[in-house]
């Protein structure tokens, strides 16, 4: 479980953002509901959240989307979703697999020359989460990440927002207003 848990953060943390297709869940039920035009949603995931105008919408794999900003002086800052596709197992309560989770995510951001800048629990929407604020370096790019990983429907939902650590203090705000959009059902 803790390899799986690992794989996943290593993919969203250093894969994320590679993508293509149209955005399938824009015309789902809950964005109806919300009538705003820029809001993503689906109804196979079961969530929805609204995205900054002008931002880029990209799918892949279904279970991932990921919303760019428009660029600035060669780069975008990004804020994406992954749904785990495998359910929570049923043998461990969310408090369990969050908190596992979240040492799992220590060690690993530990082993990885990732600096944790803060990590603490978080609630969502009402619902358990935890978040972390990370710093790393990717291809001679560095990278400030805000990163908040909660369990619905049965799944692990991680919302994780990025940018340069120059820009971060002006995107919070951004990367707030949409984590605190998203919804379940």
């Amino acid at each position: 479980m803790k390899k799986k848990i690992i794989a996943m953060l290593l993919f969203t943390l250093l894969i994320y953002g590679c993508s293509g297709g149209q955005p399938k869940g824009t015309q789902s039920e809950q964005c109806k509901k919300r009538g705003v035009t820029n809001c993503w949603g689906s109804d196979d995931y079961g969530f929805s959240l609204i995205y900054p105008d002008g931002w880029q919408v990209e799918e892949s794999g279904g279970a991932k989307v990921t919303f760019t900003s428009p660029q600035e002086a060669g780069f975008s800052s990004k804020c994406s979703i992954l749904r785990e596709e495998q359910p929570v197992p049923v043998y461990e309560t969310f408090s369990e697999f969050l908190n596992n989770m979240g040492a799992s995510s220590i060690e690993l951001y530990k082993n990885n020359s990732i600096t944790i800048v803060s990590f603490e629990n978080r609630t969502l929407n009402g619902m358990p989460g935890h978040e972390f604020v990370i710093t790393y370096n990717r291809g001679g790019q560095d990278y400030k990440v805000q990163q908040v990983s909660l369990i619905g429907n049965e799944h692990l939902y991680t919302i994780t927002c990025s940018t340069r650590p120059t820009d971060y203090d002006r995107y919070k705000p951004v990367f707030e207003s949409v984590i605190t959009s998203f919804k379940f059902g």
